[in-house]
Parts: C-alpha cells; sequence; structure tokens
C-alpha cells in the first residue's frame, strides 16, 4: 500500500487525486495525507500504513522527499524537502507556533507567521537553526519533483519498498513471492507462513469453532500450520520422499517459515534451488488438500498418493509455468 503514498504525491491533477481530495481534504488538517476519520474504506486503511511502518522502526514520511521547483506542491513543515526529514519533526517547538500548518514552500520562503512570537530558549535555537537551513534554497520556474531516496534510480518501487523493510524494520520478515507457482498457491503459502489458515487451532482461536482441535490427518496434535506442515505423520514421510528425490539432507523443520527456507541453506545452484522451493511449496499446498478432502468429502488419507500428486504438481508447473523444455538436478 506503500506505493498509493508515492502516487498521491507524483499524480497530482488525476482523476483518482481529485476524487481523494473532494472526499477526504480539511483545509485545518496538516496530515500527510488528507483523511477524514469518520469514512470507512480502502483510503483510510492506506492512511494507516504511517502506523503500521511505526511499528517497524520506520517514518515512511521519511522516505518520500520532494525537491523543490517553484514550491508550490511541497508543504513547508509536514513533507521532507530539505534537511534530514520534515522540519515539523526536526523544529517541534517552532511548528506549535506556526498558524497555517499545510502552507507550502513557495509561502513560506519568504515570511514567518506565528501564532505569538518566538520567545524562549528552544524557540530562538530551532528558528536560526531553521532559518539558517532554508536560507539557501531558491525557488525555480519548474515544478516540484518527488523522490524515493532507498532506490537507486528515485522513483519507488514495491521491491525496493520490501527490500527497505527487509534491511531496516524490526520485526519484519519479508516473504518471497515465487513466479513458478500459480498465484494461489503463493497468497496460500504467505498464509501459512503467517498462521493465518483456517486450521482447527485457528478457528478455536478466532473463537469460530468449538470443540477439539486435533489433526484430523493423524490424529496426534492441535491442527495449526506448524504441526500440519511439519510435524504431522503425512508430512514427515512426505519431506523424507521428497529429500531422497531430490538428493539433498533431510528436511527438517519446526515451522512454516524454516521449511520455506530450506533452499536457501543447501548447498547447489540457483536453479536448483528454485526447483527445490517449487517442490516444497508444491507438498504444502498437496497436503492443505488432502487435510480439506478428509473433513470435507471423508476421504481416507493416502500417504502413498500423496508423494505421487507433488510430482504431478510439480511437472505441470514447471512446464507451464517455469517455461522449461527439460531440466536435470545437475544444473
Amino acid at each position: 500500500m506503500a506505493k498509493w503514498w508515492w502516487r498521491y504525491k507524483t499524480e497530482k491533477g488525476s482523476v483518482w487525486r481529485n476524487v481523494v481530495d473532494a472526499t477526504h481534504f480539511n483545509q485545518n488538517s496538516w496530515g500527510y495525507l488528507p483523511i477524514k476519520k469518520g469514512i470507512s474504506g480502502s483510503w483510510n486503511m492506506i492512511n494507516k500504513l504511517e502506523k503500521e511502518f511505526a511499528t517497524r522502526n520506520l517514518n515512511i514520511r521519511s522516505l518520500i522527499k520532494g525537491s523543490c521547483g517553484n514550491g508550490l506542491d511541497i508543504r513547508f513543515w509536514v513533507d521532507w524537502w530539505v534537511g534530514d526529514g520534515p522540519l515539523m519533526e526536526c523544529y517541534p517547538a517552532l511548528f506549535a507556533l506556526e498558524k497555517q500548518k499545510s502552507v507550502l514552500v513557495a509561502e513560506r520562503l519568504t515570511v514567518w507567521d506565528w501564532r505569538r512570537s518566538p520567545i524562549s530558549v528552544q524557540e530562538l535555537v530551532e528558528l536560526q537553526g531553521c532559518s539558517t537551513l532554508v536560507s539557501t534554497t531558491v525557488l525555480l520556474p519548474t515544478v516540484d519533483k518527488w523522490s524515493w531516496p532507498s532506490s537507486p534510480d528515485g522513483p519507488f518501487s514495491v521491491s525496493q519498498c520490501r527490500n527497505l523493510l527487509a534491511k531496516y524494520a524490526v520485526p519484519f520478515y519479508p516473504f518471497s513471492w515465487f513466479k513458478w507457482v500459480p498465484r494461489k498457491v503463493s497468497v496460500f503459502a504467505w498464509r501459512a507462513e503467517q498462521d493465518r489458515l483456517p486450521t482447527y487451532n485457528g478457528l478455536k482461536r478466532r473463537r469460530i469453532l468449538s470443540g477439539s482441535s486435533l489433526c484430523r490427518v493423524c490424529g496426534d496434535g492441535e491442527e495449526d500450520a506448524a504441526h500440519l506442515f511439519n510435524s504431522c505423520v503425512a508430512a514427515a514421510l512426505l519431506w523424507q520422499q521428497i529429500s531422497s528425490w531430490c538428493r539433498i539432507p533431510p528436511i527438517y523443520a519446526h515451522t512454516v517459515r524454516d521449511l520455506f527456507d530450506v533452499p536457501n541453506h543447501i548447498g547447489c545452484s540457483a536453479g536448483k534451488k528454485d526447483l527445490i522451493k517449487m517442490i516444497i511449496l508444491a507438498g504444502t499446498w498437496t497436503i492443505w488438500k488432502m487435510r480439506n478432502e478428509v473433513i470435507f468429502q471423508g476421504k481416507r488419507v493416502n500417504l502413498q498418493g500423496l508423494f505421487g500428486e507433488v510430482q504431478a504438481i510439480t511437472f505441470a508447473w514447471v512446464k507451464h509455468k517455469a517455461k522449461k523444455k527439460e531440466w536435470t538436478w545437475e544444473m
């Protein structure tokens, strides 16, 4: 959703931004994005992204930087355009004295407009520092521009945002989407890693179901994602067969994240790592399908057929998704 913060800044005059402004703009508000909290919907969720970044030790306001042209699109206090961050955060005492919180750079470079004159030591120190910082700014007859400083190319990209979160955010465990598998399988794997699948344990935790939460496949242990894909008898047997098939060390994992991370700890080529990752995704997908058939269709657990289905699914994905005519483990 961070891309919508970027698009709002860079797509001035677009139809969608005009609709957002007409719906949410408030002359007295100085938030980074216009928002009326009483109006629910997608834009309200996008606005809450700032809090999500804050919980991961990142300030999204300091990730989008303006470059001054005519100063008619960059807000003097709220946007980051000079120094190390938004001036409202660098000089909070001065910002508290400002009459027009959302004033533009072009309107504030030449004259201050205070509720009262700065008199305290902190206010006077901040005034001197702020004046010195902006004194070298010269307005030009060009439009203001925006950049994403963490990106080498300047513009925002989802991959760069993800890399930024992976590097600095705590805690954050980025999920690597894999193009060789269907999108629904990638979404399923992401939910499994987050323990957001509708397992018995998960549904009981959300008070949707009551009663026993034992695994319906093996009958031993509470059914959550970690048990279903790692500890269950069906999963243990499947990973043993896959290890022998792929000629890799035995697969042991305690969590779904550990399971998906197995290819990164195998000393082999990048091509083989991709194949092993695809096979593990096929394995988890097959286990989940079998679990659903047992619960909803009353089918019996077929441990021998499980491995064969993984092989068939893997062959289909390689043929249609990876677009490889042939492959071997010697890559």
